[in-house]
Formats: structure tokens, C-alpha cells, sequence
């Protein structure tokens, strides 16, 4: 795993929203790519919204990360 300053772009959400998004099908694999981060830190950790509808739990990463950045297509 590697950390690098955040992009100037991409949509940063908390994890609770972002869970939140993908429990509603407002975002999914095909409308682009997320990555697990810090508020000011990005990961190089995929997220990918069809897993974590699987799952229900970030559980794994929340210790670490608090928020997901989102890039669309």
C-alpha cells in the first residue's frame, strides 16, 4: 500500500456516505473508480462499489481510512 497527496480532482466522501451511495445504486463500477483515503492522503487500495454492496463493511479499512475518493469516467 502507498499514500500520496490527493488530486486537485475526484469527489472525496466519508465512508459512511460513500456506503451510503452505493447501498442506493447512486454509483457503481461502471460510472468510474474509487480509492480508500485519508483527508488528505490517497491510497492506492481500490474501492469498488459492487464489492463493498457485497460486503455491507469496510471494516478492513476503516482503522486507517476514513473517506473514499471517487473519480468518475
Amino acid at each position: 500500500m502507498s499514500l500520496k497527496p490527493q488530486p486537485d480532482f475526484g469527489d472525496l466522501y466519508t465512508i459512511p456516505e460513500f456506503m451510503d451511495m452505493v447501498q442506493e445504486g447512486v454509483v457503481s463500477d461502471c460510472d468510474g473508480t474509487g480509492y480508500f483515503a485519508t483527508s488528505d492522503k490517497l491510497s492506492d487500495i481500490s474501492a469498488r462499489p459492487s464489492t463493498l454492496r457485497l460486503s455491507r463493511s469496510t471494516e478492513p479499512y476503516t482503522g486507517e481510512f476514513t473517506h473514499i475518493m471517487w473519480f468518475n469516467k
